[in-house]
C-alpha cells in the first residue's frame, strides 16, 4: 500500500493530512440537498468504503472547499485507511501466532464497533441537521409568502392570493398559517365574486340590485376594496333619481315650494348634473314661488327673506344670452316689483308693531333699504329710507335715555309724518317728553320741566288715542311743577283738571275719604283759596291709583315699555309706579306686569 507505514505495534499509521483550503460558506444548502450526499451518508453507515470512495470524489468536485465534505473526508480517509491496513495485515500476518492475531483481532474489531459507532452519531448529527435546516428554511418561506397573501387580501386581491397560496401548499400543505389563509382566500373570492357581480349591475343600471350586493359585502368586511364609495355614489344616484321623480310630479301638480325643496336636494346630491329639465323646471318654480309668495296675506319676514334669496338664485340660473333675455327681463320686473312692495310694506309693518324690539327695527330698515335698491329712482321709497332711518336712530337714543336727541330726532321725524309708525313716533315723543320733564324736576329745574309736560300734553291730546292715563299723569305732574314754581293757581287748575276729567266720584267711589278730600280742594279752588287747594289736592293724590282699573300682561324681553303703555291705555310712568320698578325704557326679561289705566 503505498504511502503505509506499519507501527511498532504492526497497525497502519495514519497518513498526513493534505492541506484542504476550507471555505465553510460555499454550497451547504445545495449540499444538503443534493442526493449523492444522502447516497453518500448511507454508504458510510453501511461501511460501503468503495462506494463512498466514489461518491465522496464526484462531491469534492461539485463543491471544492465545503467545509463539511472537508470534515467527513478527514473521517473516511481514516476509517477507508484502516480497513485497507486491516486487510493487509491479515495477508501478512497470518503467520504470526494465534493468539496475537486473536488478539490484534480483537482490538480491530473494538476499533471497528467504534468507528461505526461514530459514524452512525455523525450521520444522525448531519441527518439532525440537514433536516432542522430544511424545515426552518420551508417555514421562512411559508413566513414570507404569507405576508405577501396577506398583503394581496387586504388590498381586496383575492386571485393573485390565491396563486401564492399554491406555491405554499407545495412546501407545506398541512401548515396552520397555510390553512387558515386557504380559508380566508376562499372567503374573499366569494366576496370578490359579489362585488363583480354588483359592478355588472351598476353597469347596466340596476342601482338597487347594486346596493344590496354592496350593503351584503360590506356587512362582512367594510373596507373591501372601494366598496363604501361604491354605497355612497349608488345610494346618492337613488336618492337623485327618487328626488327628481318627486319634483317632476310637485312640478306638475304646482306644488313649487316642494318642487324646489326636492330639486335642491337633487343639486346638492349632483352638483354637476346636466339635466336640462331640472334646471328649466327649478327656475320656474322659483319664479312662480315668489309670485305666490308676495300675493299672499299670509307671507312673514322668513317668506320675504326666501323669496329674495329665490329672486338671486333664479337670476343667476338665467344663460346670459339673448335666447333666454326674455325670461330673464320678466323674471326680474315681476319677481322685483313684487318684492318691492313686500319689502316695504314689512319694513312700515315691523315698525308699527307694539311689540317691536331695536332687532326687529334693523330688519325693517334693511327691508327698507331692499325695497330702494331693487328701485333706485323712486323718490318716494328714498324718502322712506330716510324717515325709517331716522326712526331707527330716534328710538335707539329713545332706549338709551338720551332725551335730547331722541326728541331731536323724533321732532324731525314728526314733522316729517305726525302718523309714522301707525303712531308709535308720537307715542315715542310723549314718552320722551315725559322722561326729560321727570329728570329735570328731579334736579329742580323745575321751569324746564314744565316745558317738557306741556309739550307732553299737546302730543297726548293730539295722538287721537284718546288715553285718558296719559293725559291725567302729565297734568298731575304740570300740577307739581307748578306748585314747585309758587303758582299754586296753575298747580291747583291742573289737578283739579285732571280728576274731573276721569270722574274721580264715581271711580273711587269705594274710597270715600280720598273723594272728600278732592271735593274738598275743588271748593277751596271755586273759592280763590289756591294754595290751601293745591296742597289739598297734592296730599290726595298720594293714592291717585285709586282711580284706576287694572289689566295683566305677560310682558315679553326687550318689549319696549312705551308700547305696551300705548296698547294698554297707560303710560310708562304709571307702570313703573304701579309695579314699584325703577326707571327703565324696555322689559329686561319676560314677566307678568300689572297695567293700570283709566278707561
Amino acid at each position: 500500500m503505498k504511502n503505509d507505514e506499519i507501527n511498532e505495534k504492526g497497525q497502519a499509521a495514519r497518513p498526513a493530512k493534505k492541506p484542504t483550503h476550507i471555505n465553510p460558506f460555499i454550497g451547504d444548502d445545495e449540499l444538503t440537498a443534493d442526493p449523492e450526499y444522502m447516497q453518500l451518508l448511507v454508504e458510510y453507515q453501511n461501511a460501503r468504503w468503495d462506494e463512498c470512495n466514489v461518491l465522496l470524489n464526484n462531491l469534492l468536485k461539485k463543491y471544492p472547499g465545503n467545509r463539511r465534505l472537508a470534515e467527513f473526508q478527514q473521517d473516511f480517509e481514516f476509517q477507508y485507511l484502516f480497513h485497507k491496513s486491516t486487510q493487509e495485515n491479515v495477508k501478512e500476518k497470518h503467520k504470526r501466532d494465534a493468539s496475537i492475531v486473536v488478539r490484534r483481532f480483537s482490538i480491530s474489531f473494538g476499533l471497528i464497533v467504534l468507528a461505526v459507532a461514530v459514524a452512525v452519531g455523525i450521520f444522525v448529527l448531519v441527518y439532525s441537521l440537514t433536516i432542522s435546516r430544511q424545515q426552518n428554511y420551508n417555514k421562512g418561506q411559508i413566513d414570507l409568502l404569507g405576508l405577501q397573501v396577506q398583503s394581496l387580501l387586504a388590498s381586496g386581491q383575492p386571485e393573485k392570493a390565491s396563486e401564492i397560496l399554491q406555491q405554499m401548499k407545495l412546501i407545506d400543505p398541512q401548515n396552520p398559517e397555510v390553512v387558515a389563509l386557504g380559508i380566508k382566500t376562499n372567503e374573499l373570492l366569494a366576496v370578490n365574486q359579489l362585488y363583480n357581480d354588483a359592478i355588472a349591475k351598476i353597469n347596466a343600471g340596476m342601482d338597487s340590485d347594486a346596493l344590496a350586493l354592496l350593503l351584503q359585502i360590506q356587512s362582512t368586511n367594510p373596507s373591501f376594496r372601494d366598496t363604501a364609495l361604491l354605497v355612497e355614489q349608488t345610494n346618492n344616484r337613488i336618492q337623485v333619481k327618487q328626488l327628481s321623480d318627486a319634483a317632476a310630479t310637485a312640478y306638475t301638480e304646482g306644488r313649487w315650494q316642494d318642487a324646489i325643496d326636492n330639486y335642491e336636494q337633487v343639486l346638492t346630491l349632483n352638483p354637476d348634473s346636466e339635466n336640462p329639465n331640472l334646471k328649466e323646471q327649478l327656475l320656474n318654480s322659483y319664479l312662480r314661488r315668489i309670485i305666490e309668495m308676495m300675493n299672499s296675506d299670509q307671507t312673514t319676514v322668513d317668506d320675504i327673506n326666501k323669496a329674495e334669496i329665490y329672486y338671486r338664485r333664479a337670476v343667476a340660473m338665467i344663460p346670459q344670452s339673448r335666447t333666454f333675455s326674455t325670461e330673464r327681463d320678466n323674471l326680474q320686473k315681476i319677481s322685483s316689483s313684487l318684492l318691492e312692495v313686500k319689502y316695504s310694506q314689512t319694513a312700515l309693518a315691523l315698525v308699527s308693531d307694539p311689540n317691536q324690539t331695536e332687532y326687529a327695527i334693523t330688519q325693517a330698515v334693511n327691508f327698507m333699504k331692499k325695497a330702494a335698491n331693487l328701485n333706485p329712482n323712486s323718490n318716494l321709497l328714498q324718502s322712506e329710507v330716510d324717515k325709517i332711518q331716522l326712526y331707527q336712530v330716534a328710538f335707539s337714543d329713545y332706549v338709551q335715555m338720551d332725551w335730547r336727541s331722541a326728541i331731536d330726532s323724533l321732532n324731525t321725524l314728526y314733522a316729517m309724518d305726525k302718523g309714522y309708525a301707525n303712531g308709535n313716533v308720537n307715542q315715542l315723543l310723549y314718552e320722551a317728553y315725559m322722561g326729560r320733564g321727570n329728570q329735570y324736576y328731579s334736579v329742580g329745574l323745575y321751569n324746564d320741566a314744565r316745558k317738557d309736560y306741556e309739550a307732553a300734553e299737546n302730543l297726548a291730546w293730539e295722538s287721537g288715542d284718546n288715553n285718558l292715563t296719559q293725559i291725567f299723569m302729565v297734568e298731575v305732574d304740570l300740577g307739581y311743577a307748578f306748585g314747585q314754581l309758587r303758582d299754586y293757581q296753575n298747580a291747583a287748575s291742573y289737578f283739579k283738571s285732571a280728576v274731573e276729567a276721569v270722574d274721580y266720584a264715581n271711580r273711587a267711589a269705594a274710597y270715600p275719604t280720598f273723594v272728600n278730600d278732592i271735593a274738598n280742594a275743588g271748593a277751596m279752588y271755586e273759592t280763590g283759596s289756591y294754595r290751601n287747594s293745591y296742597n289739598l289736592y297734592e296730599q290726595a293724590l298720594q293714592d291717585k291709583y285709586y282711580l284706576f282699573d287694572e289689566t295683566e300682561i305677560n310682558a315679553l324681553e326687550s318689549t319696549c315699555f312705551a308700547y305696551i303703555a300705548r296698547q294698554n291705555r297707560s303710560s310708562v310712568q304709571a307702570i313703573l309706579e304701579y309695579n314699584q320698578l325703577s326707571k327703565a325704557t324696555l322689559i329686561s326679561y319676560a314677566q307678568t306686569l300689572k297695567i293700570p289705566y283709566l278707561p
